[in-house]
């Protein structure tokens, strides 16, 4: 007990040093042409296993003496900030930066979202057949702060037309931690906003209905999920996005989802996956077209 609260006490006590000399470190990281400043790691402080690192990954340790490809020491502070990725930057990066501009008469249309999104891009070759213009940048267990975070790098940059955005169950689950309704309306706004701003039409897609999260029990999830398409219908409305209400379709009895769309109740399955498809697929083809979105019902 006394090992562990003399480390604590170390760590706090290196989280006080990191705090003083970070104002310093980004001074001299704005100055232009200049290489990121070393920031050491105090001796006694714990290993860092970055967020979403699986178990078997290695531990993050303090640079050692050899040089880094540059040269230069090994940067700690820099090495902490690329290993942890809590925004998931990299998980697309190569394949944007492969991707590379549209092709004359392409119209992207980037479908934005969480793992039942990134589900869904598995099955684009099946339901979207032909479509090549349709680029999926879905990734699991992402709540709307995620997705705010790397809407510039994985949906702005390469130059979607159209947004087909399916979030919020994940921020509801609790995943980045609790987080009030009020909150996950900002961030969704805020998406719309820069969608806006880089003349990116928006087919908003409900939450869809859940009674419960498998990875997250004790939670229930169904009041506020209904409140949240509550809220989502009405912003659409206001904003002029083209809706689909997908949480209605796929609401069964006990206002969850039914096992003939999904066999854990919270993803679709192949069935549940061709008929959000059927619902998402006409109003894609109006923001395509430039057509006025209709009420949303």
């Amino acid at each position: 007990m006394a090992m562990n609260i003399r480390a604590s006490l170390g760590f706090a006590a290196a989280l006080v040093m990191v705090g003083m000399m970070l104002p310093a470190v980004l001074a001299q990281q704005a100055a232009p042409g200049t290489d990121p400043p070393v920031l050491p790691v105090p001796e006694g402080a714990p290993p860092f296993r970055a967020a979403g690192v699986t178990s078997g990954a290695p531990l993050y340790s303090p640079p050692s003496t050899s040089p880094a490809p540059n040269n230069k020491p090994g940067n700690a502070y820099w090495s902490l900030v690329v290993q942890s990725d809590p925004i998931d930057l990299k998980i697309y990066w190569q394949k944007n930066k492969d991707l590379g501009p549209p092709k004359p008469g392409e119209d992207r249309v980037v479908f934005l979202g969480d793992s039942i999104t990134e589900n869904w891009q598995g099955t684009f070759n099946t339901n979207f057949a032909g479509k090549t213009n349709y680029i999926g940048r879905g990734r699991t267990s992402e709540t709307t702060l995620h997705m705010l975070g790397r809407f510039r790098s994985d949906v702005v940059n390469i130059q979607a037309k159209v947004l087909v955005l399916m979030a919020g169950v994940n921020d509801i689950a609790g995943n980045s931690g609790i987080v009030p309704d009020e909150q996950i309306h900002n961030n969704f706004s805020s998406i719309f906003d820069i969608a806006e701003m880089n003349k990116i039409k928006v087919v908003l897609v409900s939450t869809l209905p859940a009674t419960n999260f498998f990875w997250q029990p004790g939670i229930e999830p169904k009041q506020r999920i209904a409140d949240l398409v509550k809220w989502e219908k009405e912003t659409a409305e206001k904003r002029g996005l083209y809706y689909v209400n997908a949480f209605d379709v796929f609401k069964d009895e006990t206002g969850g989802m039914p096992r003939k769309y999904s066999s854990d109740t919270v993803h679709p399955n192949a069935e549940g996956y061709k008929l959000l498809s059927s619902l998402v697929e006409p109003q894609i083809e109006k923001a395509l077209k430039g057509e006025p979105p209709e009420k949303p019902k």
